[in-house]
C-alpha cells in the first residue's frame, strides 16, 4: 500500500477507509429513506451513564497490558509508550468504554482520547457485556482479565482486557461468568488477587469469588451480613477540665476559628429497611468495608488466605452510601511526622441527609470508631461543615507516598511561593456534591508550614497573610493562583433600621439615624463569636458574628418585628369549630418542621431555655373573606377597604401546635365569618422574626411522639428564630444566675449572628413597623471545582496523582489536576 510505512498507519488507513465507506453507505441509505418516509437519523456511539472506572497501563510497543505499577508517575503530556488507560461502566447500553488518558493537545496522536474498538462502524464503539454493568476490576497486578458486575443479568462476568483495546494483541483469555442470586452493585479485589467480592443488596449478602490460576472464578460464596448493631463509641472531649479548647491539626494565621461544638452519638436511628443492604466496597489493608444503606453500621470483615472472616462492625448511627479511608497523617502537630502521633479516618455519606461524617479508624485511638465533632454553627457537630449533599468520596495522596512525603519548607522562598490554596500536597478529602461540584476538605496538608509565613509573620506571598487551614474543614481558597483570604469577614456597609415606614441607619454607637425606632446596645460577644461591628471592635460590639470562616456564610440578615415565619404561608387552611375549640388544620403545613410554637408548647422552659420567654405565634388570615359572608354586617372588618389602604391584620393566638393542626384562642367573629378554607399565615407574637438570606430561620422545634410540637433541648440552645424580651441568659440559654437579675433585655444569639436591642423595642405596640438588616460579607471561599455535572463517582489515581470524575450527568470522564487545582480535559 503506497504511503502505508508503519503498521499503525496501515491501521489508521485502513480504518478511515472503512469509515469513509461506512459512512457514505449511511449517507446514501438515509438518503433513500427520506425520500419515501421520514428519515431515521443514527447517532454515533458515545458515553451513556458512565457508573465506575479502573485503570490499568497499556504498553503502545508491546500492544499488551501490563502492571499498573509499571505506569507510576505517568505523565498525560508525553508521547510515552506507557500509557494510563481507564475503563468505564456504561451502564444505559451494556457496554465497556475504554479512553487513553494522554492529553490529545500534547501527545499529538490521534488515537488519544475515547478508544473505537470496532472499526466497521462509524464513530465510537464500544464492547457489549452484560445488562447494567455497574462496576468493575483490572486486578493491578494481573491486567489481562477485567471483572464484570452486571446488575440486571445478576452475574460477575470476566473478558480478556485485550477485548476493549483497538489494537492490543490478542491474549487467548476466554470470557465467562458466575451466576449471583440478585444484582452486584460494587466489585472490588482482596490485596492478595486471590478473591473478587461482591455488593448484593436485595439479598443483603456478600459474594466471595475464588480467582483461579487462569483467571477466571470459581463457585462463589455467599456472605451475610449481621444485624446486630454495636453500641456506639463516644467521641473525645473537644474542651480540657479547664474549659479550653484540646489542641487539634490547624495552620491559623491572623484570623478567627474555634472549636468543634461537642457531640454526642447518635442513637440508632433512621434505618430503611430491618434487612441489610450492602452498597459500597472498600479494602483498606487486610480489612474488607462494607457501606450498608439500610443499617446504620460499617461493616467490617478480615481478609484471610482462606477467604473473609467478620470482626466486629462499627456503629456510625446511620445508614452509609460511600465510604472512603485515610493513611496515617499526624494528628496534631502539621510538621510531624505520621508514626510519631498517628491518626486515620474514615468518612461515610449519610444515607438520610447526605451528609459526610468522620470516623476516628486509628486501631490504637481510645476512641476508634467514634464519630468525631468537627463542626461548629449551623452544621452538626458530627458532619463537616460544607453546603450541598454528598454523592461520592475519594481521598486523594498527591505528593503522599505511604506516610511520607515531603513537607514545605518556610525557609525556601522559592517553595514556600507555591504553597498556594489550589495546591494540592499531602492528604486531602474529595466530596463530589449534588450542585454539580467536586469539594476539597483538608486531612494533611504539606504546605501548611509555608502558608502565612514563618511565624505567621512575612509570606513569601504577599497576599497569604489570613490563612485557615483545619482538619476535616473547607478547603479555603479560589481555584486560580493566588486566590488567598485577604480580610476576615464583615459586616457589609452601614446596617440599616427601619421603624413605621421611615428609613435609617445605625451610627457606630448603635443609636437609630433619621427615625425615631430603637437601636442596638454595646454587648460582650459570647463564646465564639466576634465584634464585626462597628470596625475596629474587638470583644464588644453593636453586631457579633461566629469567629469561624466554615460556621456562616456571606449572607443578609433581617430582624422584623412580628415578622412572618418562612414557609408556614398556605391556601389550604380549614378552621374546625367546636365547644370553645377553633382549629386550624392543614395537612399539609408540617408546623413543627417549620418551627411553631403555641404558648402551651413553652410554657414549662422559662428556666432552661430561651423558648421559655415566649408567648406564642399568631395565626395571620391573608386571603380575602368568602363570599357566602361578605354581605354579613359583622364581617364588614374583614373587608378590605376601598380607599386602597391596608386593612388591619386578623389575627389568632396559637395555644397549642401540632404537626398538622394549630389550637387557636377562640373568636365568635372568626367563627361567623371564616366558615370556609382560608389562606394564612403564622407570624412570631411579641418578637422579632429574624432571618438569614442562606441559614432561613434558626429553631429546634420538632414533633414528639403524639405530633404535637415541642423544643428539643439536645440541640444547639441557640438555634433560635425570635428576639424575645426576657431576662438574661448565659450562652447556652439558661438564665444568668451569677448576681442579682437586672431589668429584662432584648437579647438575641444564633449560631452565626448576635445582638442586643434595647429593651423598649422589644416593647413596641404588635401591628408596629420595626426591621433591622445587616450583611455579613467577605466569608472565605471553599475551594470547588465542577459545575453543571453529576459526580456519581470519583476516584484518586496515584499513577498520574489526578482526580477522575465519572459524570452521570453528561456522560463523561472529567480529569482534575491536583497541582494546582483545574480541570485538566474532558472525555465524552
Amino acid at each position: 500500500m503506497r504511503g502505508c510505512r508503519t503498521s499503525r498507519s496501515c491501521r489508521r488507513t485502513r480504518k478511515n477507509r472503512s469509515r469513509t465507506v461506512a459512512l457514505f453507505a449511511f449517507l446514501v441509505a438515509a438518503g433513500l429513506a427520506a425520500c419515501g418516509s421520514d428519515a431515521v437519523l443514527v447517532s454515533p456511539a458515545s458515553f451513556e451513564l458512565p457508573t465506575d472506572i479502573a485503570f490499568t497501563c497499556y504498553d503502545r510497543a508491546a500492544r499488551v497490558f501490563v502492571p499498573l505499577g509499571r505506569c507510576d508517575g505517568f505523565d498525560r503530556d508525553a508521547n510515552s509508550n506507557l500509557v494510563l488507560t481507564a475503563l468505564l461502566t456504561q451502564s444505559a447500553r451494556g457496554e465497556i468504554a475504554a479512553v487513553d488518558l494522554r492529553n490529545p493537545r500534547e501527545a499529538g496522536n490521534e488515537d488519544v482520547g475515547v478508544l473505537d474498538t470496532d472499526l466497521r462502524v462509524p464513530g465510537f464503539t464500544f464492547v457489549r457485556v452484560g445488562q447494567v454493568p455497574m462496576a468493575l476490576v483490572v486486578p493491578a497486578d494481573n491486567p489481562t482479565i477485567t471483572y464484570i458486575a452486571s446488575f440486571a443479568s445478576n452475574v460477575v462476568q470476566w473478558f480478556g482486557t485485550d477485548t476493549f483495546h483497538p489494537d492490543a494483541a490478542p491474549q487467548g483469555v476466554p470470557n465467562g461468568m458466575v451466576p449471583l442470586p440478585s444484582g452486584p452493585t460494587d466489585l472490588i479485589e482482596s490485596p492478595d488477587g486471590q478473591f473478587l467480592y461482591a455488593a448484593l443488596p436485595a439479598s443483603g449478602q456478600l459474594a466471595e469469588m475464588p480467582i483461579l490460576e487462569d483467571g477466571s472464578l470459581g463457585e462463589p460464596r455467599l456472605l451475610p451480613l449481621s444485624t446486630a448493631v454495636p453500641e456506639p463509641v463516644s467521641p473525645p472531649a473537644v474542651r480540657d477540665d479547664a474549659g479550653d479548647p484540646i489542641p487539634e491539626y490547624e495552620r491559623v494565621c491572623n484570623g478567627s476559628t474555634r472549636a468543634p461544638d461537642p457531640a454526642t452519638p447518635r442513637a440508632a436511628a433512621g434505618t430503611l429497611n430491618a434487612d441489610p443492604r450492602p452498597v459500597r466496597l472498600r479494602v483498606d489493608g487486610e480489612t474488607l468495608l462494607v457501606a450498608d444503606e439500610a443499617l446504620p453500621v460499617v461493616h467490617r470483615f478480615f481478609l484471610l488466605p482462606t477467604g473473609a472472616a467478620p470482626i466486629n462492625s462499627i456503629n456510625v448511627g446511620v445508614p452509609t452510601l460511600d465510604i472512603a479511608v485515610t493513611p496515617q497523617v499526624p494528628r496534631i502537630d502539621i510538621a510531624a511526622a505520621a508514626a510519631d502521633d498517628p491518626a486515620r479516618f474514615l468518612y461515610a455519606i449519610d444515607a438520610l441527609d447526605r451528609s459526610v461524617m468522620v470516623v476516628d479508624y486509628e486501631p490504637s485511638s481510645s476512641t476508634f470508631g467514634a464519630v468525631l465533632p468537627v463542626s461548629t454553627g449551623e452544621h452538626d457537630p458530627d458532619r463537616i461543615p460544607f453546603f450541598g449533599r454528598a454523592r461520592s468520596l475519594a481521598v486523594m495522596t498527591p505528593g503522599f507516598r505511604d506516610g511520607a512525603g515531603a513537607l514545605c519548607d518556610v525557609r525556601d522562598a522559592t517553595t514556600a511561593a507555591d504553597a498556594i490554596p489550589a495546591r494540592m500536597r499531602g492528604v486531602v478529602l474529595a466530596i463530589g456534591v449534588d450542585d454539580g461540584s467536586v469539594r476539597f476538605i483538608d486531612v494533611h496538608d504539606l504546605d501548611a508550614p509555608c502558608r502565612g509565613g514563618e511565624g505567621c509573620a512575612n509570606p513569601a506571598n504577599a497576599g497569604d497573610q489570613i490563612v485557615y487551614i483545619r482538619r476535616h474543614r473547607p478547603r479555603v481558597g479560589g481555584p486560580q493562583n493566588g486566590d488567598f483570604v485577604q480580610q476576615e469577614f464583615e459586616v457589609v456597609g452601614q446596617p440599616s433600621l427601619s421603624f413605621q415606614g421611615a428609613p435609617g441607619t445605625l451610627s457606630n454607637d448603635g443609636a437609630p439615624t433619621a427615625s425615631d425606632g430603637p437601636g442596638l446596645v454595646s454587648t460582650t460577644c459570647g463564646a465564639g463569636q466576634r465584634a464585626v461591628f462597628p470596625d475596629g471592635a474587638t470583644e464588644r460590639g453593636i453586631l457579633c458574628a461566629v469567629a469561624d470562616p466554615w460556621a456562616t456564610s456571606s449572607q443578609q440578615w433581617d430582624a422584623i418585628w412580628e415578622g412572618p415565619i418562612p414557609n408556614t404561608g398556605s391556601a389550604r387552611g380549614r378552621l374546625e369549630f367546636s365547644e370553645e375549640t377553633l382549629i386550624l388544620r392543614d395537612a399539609g403545613a408540617a408546623f413543627c418542621g417549620r418551627g411553631a410554637l403555641g404558648s402551651s408548647n413553652v410554657e414549662e422552659l422559662g428556666e432552661v431555655a430561651r423558648e421559655g420567654d415566649y408567648l406564642g405565634d399568631r395565626v395571620e388570615i391573608v386571603g380575602d373573606l368568602p363570599l357566602s359572608t361578605r354581605e354579613n354586617d359583622a364581617c364588614a372588618q374583614f373587608l378590605e377597604p376601598e380607599d386602597g389602604s391596608t386593612r388591619t391584620r386578623i389575627e389568632l393566638n396559637v395555644v397549642d401546635a401540632r404537626t398538622d393542626a394549630l389550637v387557636l384562642e377562640d373568636d365568635a367573629t372568626i367563627r361567623e365569618c371564616f366558615p370556609e378554607l382560608i389562606e394564612y399565615r403564622l407570624r412570631t407574637r411579641n418578637a422579632y422574626t429574624v432571618v438569614g438570606s442562606n441559614s432561613g430561620f434558626y429553631h429546634r422545634v420538632i414533633a414528639d411522639a403524639d405530633g404535637r410540637c415541642a423544643v428539643d433541648l439536645e440541640t444547639n440552645p441557640n438555634q433560635i428564630g425570635r428576639a424575645v424580651l426576657g431576662p438574661p441568659r448565659n450562652d447556652d440559654g439558661t438564665l444568668d444566675t451569677t448576681e442579682e437579675r437586672p431589668s429584662p433585655v432584648c437579647a438575641y444569639r444564633n449560631p452565626e449572628v448576635s445582638f442586643v436591642i434595647e429593651s423598649t423595642g422589644c416593647e413596641i405596640p404588635s401591628g408596629t413597623s420595626s426591621q433591622l438588616s445587616f450583611s455579613i460579607g467577605g466569608v472565605p471561599t471553599q475551594l470547588a471545582i465542577g459545575g453543571g455535572i453529576l459526580p456519581d463517582r470519583i476516584e484518586f489515581s496515584p499513577a498520574d496523582e489526578q482526580l477522575y470524575v465519572v459524570d452521570a450527568l453528561r456522560s463523561g470522564l472529567r480529569i482534575i489536576d491536583s497541582d494546582p487545582l483545574d480541570v485538566a480535559v474532558t472525555f465524552q
